[in-house]
């Protein structure tokens, strides 16, 4: 444990995750999650009170029922990448581009019945470009989020925040372009858009546009950004190390790769996977909370309260003391090594509890 900052206190042991975030926590989300204020969303709710009512609709937007009926668009989409792939023949694959062009096209259409098509035209979307250059705002700036406030406030003019600003009036323009249409297949935005009209989200019409544009903007954002670099971290380590690749072949070519339920029992394919996020996780440091007034107590020390808690997954997956050989990528420590795992609960890619959803 240790002060990185003002009334700031970085945590390296696995516990942190069920203090940040398990069931009889207390804390709030830090001010971070102000960064697109007056806009709101599931992800940008600071109180648990608020991230229960927003959740609901992320809930049901994001059901097993709901994703069934999103994944015919989804393996259609699979289809093009493999085309894409394939165009290159013999040539190198710019596969950090092409995952990023595959990640927002499948974003595109589940949630906004609308493709970007990047991957067909081989090339990226000004928007999309735009939206990349105005989260780079984040990398060097998310421990000053004021600042990034006092910038939108009276440097909208300057790059990147005007892009950013760009990347929010896209989000404002999908959704609306959404609003005016009616689609032949459910989508993510259709269930906002229900919550929308319905009139029982806020008390003002103001708020409830503010939790529709947040919203969308979560998906948009949150639906590719996190999912590209992901994919082509697994892309990295597929060609890093062909003997698990092979593996993970073997097991997946005799099932059917389309039903998620058969995916997900999968050891090899699983195994990998968590290695690979185990290794390069999406979110490498982020989450952040506030302690409550009262501070809270972890076995014989006490942090005060209205301290920011910062739970660094990229250091804690790597601890030995948690795991055999952490710098070594080995898939079998999740399915026919478990002796590897000295601690399951150092590994939390998407957090613990329901305050870390879709955050």
């Amino acid at each position: 444990m240790y002060e990185t900052g003002p009334e700031e206190i970085t945590v390296f042991d696995p516990r942190i995750f069920d203090i940040m975030d398990g069931p009889s926590n207390k804390n709030i989300r830090s001010e971070w999650y102000d960064l697109v204020h007056p806009l709101k969303s599931t992800i940008f709710s600071r109180t648990d009170a608020d991230h229960r009512a927003r959740r609901r609709i992320w809930t049901q937007a994001l059901s097993t029922k709901s994703i069934s009926e999103y994944l015919p668009r989804i393996l259609a989409q699979i289809d093009v990448l493999q085309e894409t792939i394939a165009r290159y023949g013999s040539s190198p694959v710019p596969i950090n581009d092409v995952m990023m062009w595959f990640a927002f096209d499948s974003m595109g259409e589940f949630a906004f019945n609308q493709s970007f098509d990047m991957m067909k035209t081989g090339s990226w979307h000004s928007i999309i470009e735009q939206q990349r250059a105005g989260l780079s705002l984040l990398g060097p700036m998310s421990n000053a989020i004021w600042a990034i406030r006092l910038g939108f406030a009276f440097a909208s003019f300057m790059r990147p925040v005007s892009d950013f600003v760009g990347m929010i009036d896209f989000c404002e323009k999908c959704i609306n372009k959404r609003m005016k249409t009616i689609p032949d297949e459910p989508d993510i935005a259709g269930w906002f858009i229900t919550e929308f009209e319905s009139g029982k989200t806020t008390s003002t019409p103001r708020d409830r546009r503010n939790l529709l544009v947040g919203s969308a903007a979560s998906v948009i954002v949150g639906g590719s950004d996190t999912a590209g670099p992901t994919l082509v971290v697994l892309f990295y380590f597929l060609a890093r190390y062909p003997e698990h690749a092979e593996r993970v072949f073997e097991e997946i070519v005799s099932v059917d790769t389309s039903d998620p339920t058969v995916l997900a029992g999968l050891p090899r394919l699983n195994g990998f996977l968590n290695e690979a996020m185990r290794l390069i996780p999406a979110a490498p440091t982020t989450g952040t909370r506030i302690t409550p007034a009262e501070g809270i107590q972890v076995d014989e020390i006490w942090i005060p309260g209205n301290i920011k808690l910062v739970g660094p997954r990229y250091t804690i997956f790597r601890m030995e003391s948690s795991f055999e050989e952490p710098l070594s990528f080995i898939p079998e420590r999740w399915y026919s090594r478990p002796e590897l795992v000295k601690n399951k609960d150092a590994f939390a890619p998407f957090g613990v509890g329901k305050p870390s959803q879709y955050s």
